[in-house]
């Protein structure tokens, strides 16, 4: 996957070019267009790319010989602030890309088994394997002159898992993903 195409298409749909989203001045407060279970906050989200190193066979190589190369990865992370007096085991979480308030361009599904002891605060960080819409060229008038409002970034979570094996879904909805997270 072309890290540079993906970039640019977000570059497109996100509305900072820091691809810093829905922070606050003061890291205490909530963010704003988040949803999530009321035994977690949600203070703030970020899409981002990372340098990682990694093995890869040399091409043409007859004895396997291995070299080192850096491979650009996009990850998502948020922020949360735990407001229960049991421990987080596990969280099911959603990054998602809306075009306006009822319509969306894409959304991500994430289960990160973290552990985040009570009344503390702990960033969950995933990779993005793959966005869930083909990249597009994007044209420089598109960029210097957008014709529609930025794309709203949002995070919902979806499901809290606690060590003594419940949960907290957010809705009658959520069920679903608790389920993920209660059968590793």
């Amino acid at each position: 996957m072309n890290t540079a195409r993906i970039l640019a298409c977000l570059l497109c749909f996100s509305s900072s070019s820091s691809f810093t989203l829905s922070q606050q001045k003061d890291q205490n407060a909530p963010a704003q267009d988040t949803e999530a279970p009321a035994e977690v906050t949600i203070l703030k989200h970020r899409l981002g790319s990372e340098g990682r190193f990694v093995n890869e066979t040399r091409p043409g190589s007859q004895t396997g010989a291995m070299q080192v190369l850096q491979r650009s990865v996009l990850t998502a992370s948020v922020k949360l602030r735990s407001h229960t007096t049991k421990t987080i085991v596990g969280i099911s979480w959603y990054f998602i890309l809306q075009k306006s308030v009822n319509e969306e361009y894409f959304r991500i599904h994430f289960i990160s088994r973290i552990e985040i002891q009570p009344h503390r605060t702990r960033t969950l960080k995933e990779d993005i394997k793959k966005l869930p819409m083909p990249p597009r060229a994007v044209s420089v008038d598109e960029l210097k002159n957008p014709r529609q409002p930025p794309a709203q970034e949002r995070i919902v979570v979806n499901c809290v898992l606690f060590s003594d094996g419940s949960f907290s879904p957010l809705n009658d909805s959520a069920q679903k993903d608790c389920k993920r997270l209660t059968n590793p």
